[in-house]
């Protein structure tokens, strides 16, 4: 059996965080941008 290569394991758990921190800053300006609406709509201008 061959030996798990621990750089090519590193490389894959760097790469998940950083798919998972950009869908948490995805999220983020999504509800933001949510957030913006609704204020928007509840006090409209003028």
């Amino acid at each position: 059996n061959e030996m798990p290569n621990p750089k090519a394991e590193i490389t894959k758990s760097v790469d998940a965080v950083r798919k998972m921190r950009e869908a948490a800053k995805q999220a983020a300006a999504e509800l933001e941008a949510e957030r913006v609406r609704r204020e928007a709509e509840s006090h409209p201008k003028g």
